[in-house]
């Protein structure tokens, strides 16, 4: 079925991870597709020729999430080449791991800019097109570490508890034009940001966790197409905690 059909999509961090899990789903469920990277252009190809395959409009563009000019450049250019925009996705995000007494400015600065502050300008890029139409949808990618917290990832627990807050606001506000916000909140998921975590992190990891295992990127990608689809039409402000139990 495909839940996404004329759907105009970007996502944004859609080179790896979570962010190429969700533009693979995206253009299986027929939507439109607008991806950025940042260091991950070679995953494009990949990308273009599944969009080929399946007949689906696919463009894509670099962006430095963290840098305003560079995100106004590139959402401008996908927008117009998508023709609007019906959904944002931002999975964006980086992490700088240390205990908060080494954790220097410089991380902090950077883990909040990139995550949160990126957020802010994609979101607005998007607004007035949505506005316009009186329907959108934006989803954010947050963390159930800004829920229960991570011993070493102030930074990165700030950043997402932020990105939390700001769609819970966004909802209200952006609920009158018909424009859904809403967030999803992983655990752990194998993905290139996991692959530097010590095993002994790890190990401990699955024993909390009630399944046992890390997430596969497909699986947030399959409730992300979800709540980008008119199946969510009436979920808006909620962010959904996929984390296998965890917290």
């Amino acid at each position: 079925m495909n839940i996404l059909k004329n759907k105009k999509i970007i996502i944004l961090g859609s080179g790896r991870g979570i962010g190429r899990a969700t533009a693979v789903e995206c253009l299986k469920l027929g939507a439109s597709l607008g991806c950025t990277w940042h260091t991950s252009e070679n995953a494009m190809s990949d990308l273009a020729h599944l969009a080929d395959s399946l007949h689906s409009a696919f463009f894509h563009t670099q962006i430095d999430i963290a840098d305003k000019d560079s995100v106004d450049k590139g959402m401008d250019y996908l927008i117009n080449q998508l023709g609007g925009v019906d959904v944002l996705i931002n999975c964006s995000g980086i992490i700088k791991d240390r205990a908060f007494p080494f954790l220097d400015a410089d991380s902090w600065e950077q883990v909040i800019h990139t995550n949160l502050t990126g957020a802010y300008y994609a979101a607005h890029k998007v607004l007035l097109p949505m506005v316009a139409a009186k329907n959108g949808t934006i989803l954010n990618v947050s963390s159930v570490s800004a829920i229960t917290g991570v011993a070493g990832q102030a930074n990165y627990a700030a950043s997402k508890a932020g990105l939390t807050g700001l769609t819970k606001a966004l909802s209200r506000e952006l609920g009158p034009y018909q424009i859904r916000v809403n967030a999803v909140a992983p655990g752990y998921v194998k993905t290139e940001m996991t692959e530097h975590l010590k095993e002994k992190l790890i190990k401990e990891a699955m024993e909390r966790i009630p399944l046992k295992r890390m997430a596969e990127p497909e699986e947030l990608a399959h409730v992300l197409a979800f709540l980008a689809s008119d199946l969510a039409s009436y979920i808006n402000g909620q962010t959904i905690v996929v984390d296998g139990g965890l917290s």
